[in-house]
Formats: C-alpha cells, sequence, structure tokens
C-alpha cells in the first residue's frame, strides 16, 4: 500500500513539474531587460530635461513589460487549464491504482499552479465562480467515476 501512494505522489509531482518545464521550454516568460533598457543608474545620473524624459522611457518600458508579463501569465494559466483536466479525466479512466492517483494529482497540481500565474488579474467574483466549478466538477467527477456503486 505504502509503495502505491508514494508512486501516485512522485508521478503527480513530476507530470506537474514536466507540464510547466514544457511550457517555460516552448513558451518561455518575457525577460524585463527586453523590455526595460533605462536603468535606474540612468536616471539617477541624468540631470534636468534628460531626467525627465528617461524617467518618462522607463515608466513606458516597465508598463509595456508589465502588459507582456500579464499577458504572459494569463496564456500560462489557459495552457495549464488543458493539461490539467485532460490529466485528471485520464486519471480518472486508468485502472491502476497509483498511475490513475498520481495523474489526477498531477492534474490538479497543475491546474492549481496555471491558476496562480493568473490569480492576481482575477477579480473576485470570477475567482469565486472559477473555484465553484471546478470544485462541483471534481465532486461530480468523484461519485460518477469513484462512488461505490449499489443496486
Amino acid at each position: 500500500m505504502g509503495k502505491r501512494i508514494i508512486l501516485g505522489i512522485g508521478i503527480a509531482v513530476i507530470f506537474t513539474m514536466a507540464a510547466f518545464y514544457g511550457i517555460y521550454t516552448f513558451y518561455p516568460e518575457p525577460k524585463r531587460g527586453n523590455y526595460v533598457t533605462v536603468t535606474s543608474k540612468q536616471v539617477k545620473k541624468a540631470l534636468g530635461e534628460e531626467k525627465t524624459a528617461l524617467k518618462k522611457e522607463r515608466k513606458e518600458q516597465q508598463s509595456k513589460y508589465r502588459e507582456a508579463r500579464n499577458r504572459w501569465s494569463r496564456n500560462v494559466f489557459f495552457i495549464c487549464l488543458p493539461i490539467g483536466l485532460i490529466a485528471l479525466i485520464v486519471g480518472i479512466w486508468l485502472k491502476v491504482q497509483p498511475v490513475s492517483g498520481g495523474l489526477m494529482g498531477g492534474g490538479i497540481l497543475t491546474l492549481i499552479g496555471g491558476a496562480g500565474f493568473y490569480w492576481e488579474q482575477i477579480g473576485q467574483l470570477a475567482k469565486f465562480i472559477a473555484l465553484g466549478i471546478i470544485l462541483i466538477f471534481l465532486i461530480w467527477l468523484g461519485y460518477k467515476k469513484l462512488g461505490v456503486r449499489t443496486k
């Protein structure tokens, strides 16, 4: 019994890590240096109008970087959503318990991790609705596929 649990946990953790390493490999996050080229040192050293112009330019660059980062975070969430759901559903259908549990756990962890990237940008009501839908889906899935059947 203990070996099965350890194997299931291992599959869940490695699945989640592989999902995120895959995302970072094929869809890397925006690098700050590609957007913000005016340094704080340059702004501090500048005087007068040059300082004002550099401050404005840096602020615009930081804004563009934030927009790119927010867009990337949103996209990571929407990449993790199907990966997590597919792993969860496949895990439900498999008959080998440690593999099944590991995929289900990995799917749930991937969903949680993906939501973490986008969580700050989602409003409170949207968070509540999303969590409610996911909870209802998980409960339904549990009853439908894992529940004890009586005649």
